[in-house]
């Protein structure tokens, strides 16, 4: 290099000198061996480290590695070809990749838990050599915090922070590629609170929200780290297990989330009690797609809401069978009763002091031809759906009326179970007393069941509902006991004169002393309002020993009888003396 030329770097060195001393921005100034020639006071402030200690070095990247936890910055020479990026940086950085502007030059830089953006400018000498690059670092953290917020918004449930539906989706087909090539199973877990929307109707959406949080931390205790439980929607959350899932293990996951949630709950300054129903399905059993593997979860977790609440069950079947088969039940449900497929079975109620029978409840079956004998588990909630309840819930009354009067001598009364749908039909007291006109049928033959919940969605109209039905001489249970959110000012203005234990409290009562107090409180409760008090669901002496003990009146379930058609309750009546001994 000429003198002169010399004279003119010297000249410019200074003057870059001062402009990188005065630029706010953290600015350093590499030469073209990579050394540090020039370190800003903004540098030294930002990592701790003056000129004396930088200047000379090549440490100048090295300054800026602070974490072992790596985030992503980028590096951007503005107007240089590649091969100033590769003079400069192609030792140390890859890949090097040309954006608009300039070429970007990405690398894992963290600093403080900052994340920053070097913009380097190339200095090139009069030859057209490149003599270095300034390069200014900026904090890029507000940005990233940004960005960081609104992916995770995206991806979480805002109440209860868990993975939403589409983390859980696309964590599951991650699930799904690693156990195709491992051949290990995948589980799901479907968990749906019974009853949830009672609880934002009566205590209030804030309480809801809150019982909601809670449950989310009581199911994530029960998982192991690597597992992931989701908010699917609603009251439904979803847990996912990659590893070591089995049937056992699902079985036992399933148990202890049941278990979590049985736990009382503090609202509204007392204790709320919450149960779940729990679907289960396995990779590959039961499905190999995400969405095959969650219809299946789901499915089995409804199937358990509409037979026996606080319990869990295995999907069965491929989720294209269940698909396919719902369809045709739905097809096949528009002309089932026209062609005369349903009919009515009669389960049989004992009184305990003595074993007498004192009514039967009629049950709603029905047998298509290429579909078989099909649970009311299924069909009924489609009836419901489709709105034909209404239509199927007149011709129930009238054939339950009809069998009514076979048993008049003595004394016997049948028992209805009432639809949502048909609750709240205005027309429904004149429905009722058509159906018995048109038999000439005295009213108390006749009892209608409601379910606690359906009564709650809005007492008020129910209670003059069910008083027109009274004052016809309708007699009125209150079905499943036990399982909703009924107040006792409520429950004292209902013209009801049955109160049905549910039988999920009869179950266990032989071995589990908590059930059997609570069966004894709704004994002690019916009586003082006056009630009778009926047990479901009982399959042993012992059940009923108990029953009687605590002064239950009557009972009803496979230990008296199983429902029965027609045919086979005559028969069963026609039996020598009572069906039980007196407990």
């Amino acid at each position: 290099m000429s003198p002169f030329s010399m004279q003119i770097w010297e000249d410019s060195e200074f003057r870059l000198a001062q402009i990188v001393d005065a630029n706010p921005l953290p600015t350093f100034v590499l030469g073209a061996d990579h050394t540090i020639t020039h370190w800003n006071r903004a540098c030294a402030e930002l990592t701790g480290l003056g000129p004396e200690r930088m200047i000379g070095t090549r440490d100048a990247w090295r300054a800026f590695y602070r974490k072992p936890r790596p985030v992503l910055a980028n590096l951007v020479l503005d107007g240089a070809g590649e091969d100033v990026v590769r003079t400069l940086y192609g030792a140390k950085i890859r890949p090097v990749s040309a954006v608009p502007g300039g070429w970007e030059v990405m690398d894992r830089i963290e600093y403080r838990d900052r994340w920053l953006t070097l913009t380097a400018t190339p200095i090139f000498g009069l030859d057209g050599s490149v003599m270095g690059a300034v390069e200014t670092v900026r904090d890029i953290s507000s940005d990233k915090y940004y960005e960081f917020e609104l992916q995770y918004r995206a991806t979480h449930c805002p109440l209860t922070g868990l993975p939403n539906r589409a983390l859980l989706t696309d964590r599951l087909d991650h699930a799904l590629r690693q156990a195709d090539r491992g051949k290990k199973p995948v589980g799901v877990v479907c968990v749906g609170l019974d009853g949830f929307k009672l609880v934002n109707e009566g205590l209030g959406h804030p309480t809801g929200d809150r019982l909601l949080k809670e449950v989310a931390q009581r199911l994530r205790s029960c998982v192991r780290d690597g597992d992931t439980v989701a908010r699917f929607g609603g009251d439904e959350f979803v847990i996912l297990l990659a590893e070591q899932a089995s049937r056992e293990s699902l079985a036992l996951l399933a148990e202890r989330c049941l278990a979590a949630i049985a736990v009382p709950f503090q609202a509204e300054g007392y204790d709320s009690f919450l149960t779940a129903s729990v679907g289960l399905a396995l990779y590959p059993d039961d499905g190999t797609t995400v969405a095959g593997l969650l219809n299946r979860a789901e499915s089995a977790m409804h199937q358990v809401k509409t037979q026996h609440r606080g319990g869990y069950l295995f999907s069965e079947g491929t989720a294209q069978e269940d698909a396919a088969r719902r369809v045709a039940i739905r097809s096949a449900l528009v002309k089932a009763l026209e062609r005369r497929e349903f009919s009515l079975h009669f389960q049989p109620k004992g009184r305990l002091k003595d074993g007498r029978i004192t009514g039967f409840e009629a049950l709603l079956r029905w047998s298509h031809p290429p579909l078989g004998s099909v649970p009311p588990a299924i069909f009924i909630p489609m009836l419901e759906e489709t709105g034909r309840i209404v239509e199927v819930g007149d011709w129930v009354i009238e054939q339950a009326v009809t069998e009514a009067l076979r048993w008049r001598d003595q004394g016997l009364s049948i028992a209805v179970n009432l639809s949502a749908r048909q609750l709240w039909q205005a027309d429904l007291p004149d429905r009722i007393a058509s159906a018995l006109t048109k038999q000439d049928a005295p009213a108390d033959y006749l009892e209608l069941e409601i379910t606690e919940s359906m009564l709650m969605r809005d007492p008020e109209q129910a209670i003059q509902t069910l008083k027109a039905l009274h004052s016809m001489g309708v007699r009125l249970a209150l079905d499943d006991f036990g399982t909703g959110y009924s107040s006792l000012s409520y429950l004292k203005r209902f013209p009801i004169s049955t109160i049905k234990v549910d039988r999920s409290f009869v179950a266990d009562i032989t071995t589990n002393r908590d059930d059997l107090e609570i069966v004894r409180a709704i004994v002690t409760l019916g009586h003082s309002l006056g009630r009778k008090i009926v047990a479901e669901g009982v399959e042993t002496d012992e059940q009923r020993h108990l029953l009687a003990e605590v002064g239950c009146d009557e009972i009803q379930g496979w230990l008296l009888s199983p429902p029965l058609p027609a045919e086979a309750l005559e028969h069963f009546m026609l039996q020598e003396g009572p069906r039980l001994g007196p407990a």
